[in-house]
Order: structure tokens, then sequence, then C-alpha cells
């Protein structure tokens, strides 16, 4: 079998016509095919990894996950730092509202950013260094 491990021999035998499942088990271990799909694999990475054009290829797909990562890890952490400026402004005894709204701009500014959007728009409609720790308050309590 040269497929990826999506093709097993329960997957064959369910297509109709195709030799039962015993069948392909018995056939499968008198002609070797798990060694063989092996083998294959290995030539076919072996041939691809020695082809420039297949370690371009592989180093611009390591390079796309590698930015993926990261993407989803400060996506992450923005979020973090919106939840929680969020909550310090509901609470404001833990953090000054000043800080709390940082924390928020900071998290929507990297979200901006990992989402590929323009961060100095946000920064342009509302500057929180500005404003007074009362006028925060009340944006907070709306």
């Amino acid at each position: 079998m040269i497929g990826d491990d999506s093709t097993t021999l329960q997957f064959i035998s369910d297509i109709p016509g195709a030799p039962s499942l015993p069948t392909l088990k018995k056939r499968s271990n008198n002609e070797s095919w798990p060694e063989q799909r092996k083998q294959y694999r290995y030539q076919r990475d072996t041939k691809v990894y020695q082809d420039d054009t297949g370690k371009s290829a592989i180093a611009k797909i390591e390079r796309i996950i590698d930015t993926a990562e990261v993407i989803t890890r400060h996506t992450a952490v923005s979020k973090w730092l919106m939840d929680q400026g969020k909550k310090a402004l509901e609470n404001a005894e833990t953090i000054s509202p000043s800080v709390a709204v940082q924390m928020i701009k900071l998290g929507l500014e990297g979200e901006r950013i990992c989402m590929g959007l323009d961060s100095d728009r946000a920064s342009q409609e509302l500057n929180p260094d500005e404003l007074s720790d009362e006028e925060l308050q009340k944006i907070a309590n709306g």
C-alpha cells in the first residue's frame, strides 16, 4: 500500500468491488505491502530533500508553519491582555483605570497586527494617555 495513512486495508476493502479484508490482509503479508510502503516513502522523501525545488518548498512550508504558530501565540497573549484589562476596569480596586485601558489598547494593537490590520488607526481614535483616571472610570462604567 503506497497511499497515505488514511489508505488502510479496511478502507480499501470498503470500496465496492474490492477484495474482502481477510483477502487483502493475506495478500499484504504475502507481498510485503507494509515494507513496500515504507521503501516508497523513504525514496520519495529522499528525492524531495535532494532536489533544490523540494528543499525550497519544505523551507517555505516550515516558515509558514512557524509564522502561524507565532501569530497564534501572539493573538492569545493579545486576547489575554484585553480580557485582563476589561476585568480590571470592572473592578477598579486591582489596578488603575489608565493601566487597564493601556492593557486593552496593547491587546487590541497586538491583535490587529496579528490579523494584518492597520494598527495606527486604533491609536488615532482614542488616546488613553490624554484622559484622566476619572474620565477612564466614566468610560468603563458607561
